[in-house]
């Protein structure tokens, strides 16, 4: 029996997975499936295509300016906790809120001649 060595690279650690040739090509690569799972799997209906037809969007009248070029008059800001890390902890810190941009993490800047709206990046709150 010959054996091929397949390296799959990665940024942490790379995995070696060594498969016999032989066994390939009598039985196919193993999948670790339970024979119960295997049976049901090959009692599932075929995938049958389907015939999509791609349609114009509605029209719903007239576009809407949705920024002035000036300022942001019309938008509402919302802000999470000053923390991004402690977002998804079980006890995230109190977001900064709606409307309380006091960072001005949200500006509007000249980019290229023209208005455009800036979303800094910036710490929220003292950091």
């Amino acid at each position: 029996m010959t054996w091929s060595h397949i390296v799959l690279g990665g940024a942490s650690a790379a995995a070696v997975a060594m498969i016999g040739s032989a066994a390939l090509a009598q039985a196919g690569p193993p999948d670790g499936s339970t024979p119960e799972q295997k049976a049901l799997v090959a009692g599932d209906p075929r995938i049958k295509p389907q015939a999509l037809t791609l349609q114009p969007a509605p029209s719903r009248g007239a576009p809407q300016t949705l920024f002035n070029g000036r300022d942001l008059t019309g938008w509402d800001s919302w802000l999470g906790p000053a923390d991004a890390a402690s977002t998804y902890s079980p006890k995230p810190g109190a977001p900064i809120g709606l409307n309380h941009d006091t960072n001005h993490v949200f500006s509007v800047v000249q980019e290229d001649g023209r208005p455009a709206i800036l979303a800094s990046g910036r710490c929220s709150a003292a950091c």
